[in-house]
């Protein structure tokens, strides 16, 4: 198996070990919530259970330190450079694109902007090491006994539905973005007009300020489930435009959190002094 190499694969062979290492990039981020949080969240950006980023990193990798493959320590470093660089720009794409931080590192130690910091990256390049010395050997040494005719036809309908996935993904994202503006705005002009309500104790400013306040929550509705989802799935997102929206976001979720946990204590209460009637 040592003599497999990733430049040496055709694109059909490429394509699936993409999709085969977004899928437990997946299972990663999705395993790294579970464990902080205690429940099931759908980490990845895409509908499916794919991490593209993943899949790509890897691959992008794979093709560049193929020459320090037998050198561990250059391809550690190597590795670690790569992984660092790929999760900086992605980082930095997202941001510009959505007005988005979907993760900081700020309150980790040695962290650059707060996109990449040193013990994350030094994992990935470890995992990077692990992937190119033990699993991808395997991975390449089983895919050649998949026959051509059954891997063309099978990765025809995984492209068109990674592009379908991918349009669906960026639509969503698009709304999304143009609903904070929406809320943000009527935000604005809520904060605004509380002022004069302070200031004003005519019936007409606060009946002004009610019908405004009614507006800005039934925004929130306008939310779909992947939005929902997205927001869920990643707890820290920060913006330098929406912040104080995905704050406002957060802070229901939270409230909505609490009256499910207690509504379902009031009724484990209820179950528990009917069983000792």
């Amino acid at each position: 198996m040592e003599n497999f190499i990733v430049t040496n694969l055709s694109f059909m062979k490429l394509f699936l070990l993409f999709v085969i290492y977004s899928f437990f990039g997946w299972i990663f981020e999705v395993a790294y919530a579970y464990t902080h949080r205690g429940y099931f969240v759908n980490r990845g950006f895409l509908f499916g259970p794919f991490c593209p980023i993943y899949g790509s990193g890897v691959i992008l990798i794979l093709w560049s330190v193929d020459s320090f493959k037998d050198n561990i320590i250059l391809l550690f470093i190597a590795s670690t450079v790569l992984t660092s660089v790929i999760e900086y720009v992605t980082s930095y794409v997202l941001e510009k694109l959505f007005n988005s931080k979907w993760w900081d590192y700020t309150e980790d130690p040695f962290n650059i902007n707060g996109r990449i910091c040193l013990p994350f990256s030094l994992m990935w390049g470890a995992a990077c090491v692990l992937i190119i010395k033990i699993v991808q050997p395997i991975f390449e040494f089983l895919i050649e006994f998949i026959p051509n005719s059954v891997l063309f036809y099978s990765l025809s309908i995984l492209i068109v539905y990674f592009i379908c996935d991918f349009v669906l993904t960026i639509i969503s994202l698009i709304q999304l973005n143009k609903i904070l503006s929406q809320m943000l705005t009527s935000y604005d002009e809520l904060m605004g007009k509380s002022k004069q309500v302070f200031s004003n104790t005519k019936t007409k400013a606060k009946d002004t300020f009610g019908t405004m306040r009614v507006k800005y929550e039934n925004q929130f509705e306008k939310l779909n489930f992947n939005h929902i989802r997205l927001i869920k799935a990643f707890p820290t997102v920060k913006s330098n435009k929406f912040d104080v929206i995905f704050k406002e976001i957060q802070n229901k979720f939270k409230l909505l959190t609490e009256f499910n946990i207690k509504d379902k204590n009031k009724d484990n209460g209820k179950n528990s002094s009917k069983e000792n009637q």
